[in-house]
């Protein structure tokens, strides 16, 4: 039996045409069961540490609140009426981030989020990567897509996004055969993907996350870095 290795569920939904990803409780999908993976071997989550949360999925929040002190726990949004039963602020990660204390959080959380920012992303990066202590960790899942990258700041249709960046409301592509020329121009990135070191490929399974989530750069890919991490702060 597969169950959801966030809330416990063994019951599952379809999501834009896949059958049978998404929890139908917490609302799981692949990545986000891939992240509870992670920080249950990592087995980080400490009642007290400072988390920053970014468009924080129901499913992970849920996870993370059973561990830790919710008046630690940041989770920020461009929106935050989209969020129910959570304590969402405003953040714009345009014009907000400086805002964020230096050498401060324990754990700093998103999942696809950077593809949908129209600035630099190594603005973000940067200032993510200040905000985390000296001991802290980030994790991101980072949807890589078939090819190089590419980025358009213009007034697309969303027609136009969709066949450049394959969602309406995105601003770019993070291609997986290009990765040391974008991201790994800023962070510290393995040669070769493998969410097998967490967990073996029965385990990953029972908690329904698919063959092609196990190895290689693919949309639900989650890279793990802690602040050394950062290649520019050693220039």
């Amino acid at each position: 039996m597969q169950i959801c290795n966030l809330c416990g569920s063994d019951k599952w939904a379809d999501m834009n045409m896949r059958k049978n990803v998404k929890c139908a409780i917490c609302g799981s999908l692949e990545r986000g069961r891939c992240i509870g993976v992670i920080l249950s071997k990592l087995n980080i989550l400490k009642d007290g540490m400072r988390i920053l949360h970014f468009a924080p999925e129901k499913g992970i929040h849920d996870y993370i609140m059973r561990h830790i002190t919710p008046s630690t726990y940041d989770l920020f949004d461009i929106d935050p009426t989209r969020y129910k039963k959570m304590h969402v602020k405003k953040f714009n990660l345009l014009s907000d981030l400086p805002s964020l204390k230096d050498s401060y959080y324990d754990l700093i959380l998103h999942s696809h989020v950077l593809e949908h920012i129209p600035c630099n992303f190594a603005y973000i990066i940067y200032h993510l990567f200040r905000s985390l202590k000296d001991d802290g960790m980030h994790i991101a899942c980072i949807p890589f897509l078939n090819g190089f990258y590419s980025e358009n700041f213009c007034q697309l249709s969303n027609e136009d996004a969709r066949s450049q960046f394959g969602q309406f409301d995105h601003v770019r592509k993070f291609g997986n055969q290009d990765i040391n020329r974008h991201l790994g121009l800023f962070i510290k990135i393995p040669p070769h993907y493998d969410l097998t070191i967490y967990a073996n490929t029965e385990e990953l399974a029972r908690y329904n996350i698919p063959l092609r989530s196990h190895h290689g750069f693919h949309p639900d890919t989650i890279l793990v870095n802690g602040k050394a991490d950062y290649l520019l702060s050693r220039h």
